[in-house]
């Protein structure tokens, strides 16, 4: 066990020997953001990663948007990690919020949960950001120098197991596009909701990006959704420090293997808690991203109860055997299906309409 491990995992015994393991931060009330969705056909993807092709051939594939990269129908969840690894995630992001869009005036929900990597991005973490997507973002560059960047935002260059890592002017724009009240940087800090839950006629999801606590039976998903995005704004510099504990939600939900792997900080959560947050949200499942399945496939884990559907989606993982296109599908006539195997083809148009505006390249055919 190492140092830190040993120091939660003693900090976690006392607690419990004083009775306050179990005791529930307190959450700010909820913020309005819809959280639920009612729908006849939902589909859920896991981590993206600067992926944008793979995530158009998904919505695709599955119909939720036409041969012309439309808006078609049904609603869909991305698991978070959107960014970072991989050439596109701006334009990941801007294929979300064109379909979001359309998708909510007809009533429809086409959305991505909170991933630890947007995070790291509006903590002002630059390691995963690679050259090629950070080109896309010049029209962030609100300062003349990396350096400056440094000084404007009131940060300090990254620093990791003692090593300092050099910044581009490039990355700092992209940290600017999560820092400043841009699209990005409001969407993420004001929308986007680290808990939410599908119900079909037959099956009912409950989706977070990494893993759960506690905190999930003592609070509502509304209330924690609102506490995490008050923590993005007040890492953006955008409004003040959440109340004292809540700080817990973001080590549970973006970053925690607590459901998918006995080696996570505590181990495994117990499958009773499992069952009672299934039983209180009255869900059959609880689907998560984050962690790569070793057989790069969906997975599930405590008797089907959770599914692990991060399936090293994005190319930036091919090198690894990753590279492969799932989803989870829900809806009311089949109930649940796992669809493991949706083919990547090289290919037309309206991606590489899609992607014009900001990468200058070739683009990709996408068929079923």
């Amino acid at each position: 066990m190492n140092p830190q491990r040993f120091l939660k995992f003693t900090a976690l015994a006392c607690a419990a020997l004083l009775g306050t393991a179990h005791a529930a931060p307190p959450m700010l009330p909820w913020d309005g953001i819809r959280w639920e969705v009612h729908s006849k056909r939902a589909v859920i993807a896991g981590d993206i990663h600067g992926d944008f092709p793979a995530l158009m051939q998904i919505l695709y594939s599955q119909g939720i948007i036409d041969a012309a990269g439309d808006y078609l129908a049904g609603d869909f969840f991305q698991l978070g990690d959107l960014v970072d690894r991989g050439e596109h995630g701006r334009l990941a992001m801007d294929a979300i919020l064109r379909l979001r869009a359309k998708a909510q005036q007809q009533g429809r929900m086409v959305d991505a949960l909170l991933g630890n990597h947007e995070l790291l991005l509006v903590q002002g973490d630059y390691r995963y950001i690679t050259d090629e997507d950070a080109k896309k973002y010049a029209d962030f560059a609100t300062t003349t120098t990396a350096e400056d960047f440094f000084v404007h935002y009131r940060v300090l260059p990254f620093q990791s197991m003692g090593k300092t890592y050099p910044i581009t002017r490039n990355k700092a724009a992209v940290l600017a596009a999560f820092r400043d009240q841009g699209p990005y940087a409001k969407w993420t800090a004001n929308e986007r909701n680290t808990i939410s839950i599908v119900r079909t006629a037959r099956k009912s999801l409950l989706l977070v990006h990494a893993g759960i606590g506690r905190w999930l039976l003592d609070h509502e998903p509304g209330e924690i959704n609102a506490t995490m995005r008050a923590w993005l704004r007040y890492y953006q510099g955008q409004g003040s420090r959440p109340p004292r504990g809540t700080d817990t939600v973001i080590e549970d939900a973006v970053w925690t293997e607590n459901l998918q792997d006995a080696d996570a900080d505590g181990g495994l959560l117990p499958e009773s808690l499992i069952d009672a947050v299934l039983a209180k949200y009255r869900v059959d499942h609880i689907v998560v991203g984050h962690r790569r399945t070793e057989s790069n496939l969906i997975e599930t884990l405590y008797n089907g109860k959770v599914i692990r559907a991060d399936t090293s989606i994005s190319s930036a993982y091919a090198t690894n055997g990753g590279g492969r296109l799932t989803a989870v599908v829900i809806d009311d006539k089949a109930g649940l299906q796992i669809v493991n195997r949706i083919n990547r083809h090289v290919g037309p148009s309206f991606i590489r309409k899609e992607r014009a505006r900001l990468d200058p390249c070739q683009g990709f055919v996408v068929s079923r």
